[in-house]
């Protein structure tokens, strides 16, 4: 079973995210803290299949920081990393600049979760960037 990391500073985000991944047959291990990501990721940096991450934090250290921290700490590291966030529009292009996979805009549903999870895990193809484009062009 694929263990996911989830960090969200949103006890019902984390929560609701949780039962998610637990009911498509992942292992979701919870924190609001993105130190105590960190920690995690130096315990064992291959233990998670998957981070989700949300960029704005209640904390000293935002999302983009614990991402260009985890490349920094660990060159080789290989698991995607995908923002869920209220802030995509904004950050969107600049995180994936940064080395993320993906972001999603919250509230995300399950099933964009778990399709950008699985794309991230090769387990769907990758997302045809033509059906976000308008169907009629002048």
């Amino acid at each position: 079973m694929a263990e996911i990391l989830v960090v969200d500073d949103d006890q019902g985000v984390l929560k609701a995210t949780g039962r998610i991944l637990k009911s498509h047959g992942y292992e979701p291990v919870l924190t609001p803290s993105p130190e105590e990501a960190i920690h995690l990721l130096k315990e064992n940096p291959k233990r998670f299949s998957v981070v989700l991450l949300d960029w704005k934090l209640r904390s000293a250290i935002d999302g983009d920081m614990v991402l260009r921290l985890v490349k920094y700490i660990f060159p080789g590291f290989s698991a995607p990393i995908i923002f869920v966030t209220d802030y995509t529009g904004i950050a969107s292009k600049d995180l994936i600049r940064l080395g993320a996979f993906d972001t999603l805009k919250k509230p995300a549903t399950a099933e964009q979760l778990i399709d950008v999870i699985e794309r991230s895990l090769g387990k769907r193809p990758p997302e045809n960037p033509h059906r976000k484009a308008p169907a009629e062009l002048d």
